[in-house]
């Protein structure tokens, strides 16, 4: 009888029945994923978090998959093409940065996904700001 810790035998079962090359696919996959159009904010969510999970500690730290998170998915905070468009004809946000489509403040910190306390992510934030479906526009 053997004893390991968990840590050793998730080492051991992956290079055991995990493939190099699944594993690299799974990380290049993950460095660039992307909402698509017709993937909802949950479903993307839940791909997003899959892979994370795959990759362990190569997924970056709580906080840098937030961010990533933030960055690739369809988030409304994120300007759009349309945004952008008025933006250059004049049509600016206010001094808040709330725009005039969506109307919220994209500076408060309860924009935050996760807690500056214990720099771990909040999910249930995710979910709740991520409930409505991709807007390609």
């Amino acid at each position: 009888l053997v004893t390991v810790t968990w840590a050793d035998f998730k080492k051991l079962f992956f290079l055991q029945f995990f493939p190099r090359a699944e594993q690299e696919r799974l990380k290049k996959e993950y460095h660039s994923i992307r909402q698509t159009n017709t993937e909802t904010s949950m479903e993307f969510m839940q791909r997003f978090l899959r892979l994370a999970g795959f990759l362990g500690a190569a997924a970056g730290t709580e906080e840098e998959q937030a961010k990533n998170f933030q960055q690739k998915s369809g988030d409304r905070n994120q300007p759009t093409s349309q945004q952008s468009s008025h933006k250059s004809h004049g049509y600016h946000n206010d001094r808040h940065g709330s725009d005039r489509r969506g109307g919220s403040d994209n500076h408060r910190s309860s924009n935050n996904n996760y807690s500056s306390s214990n720099n771990r992510l909040n999910f249930k934030s995710i979910q709740s700001s991520s409930t409505h479906e991709h807007d390609p526009n």
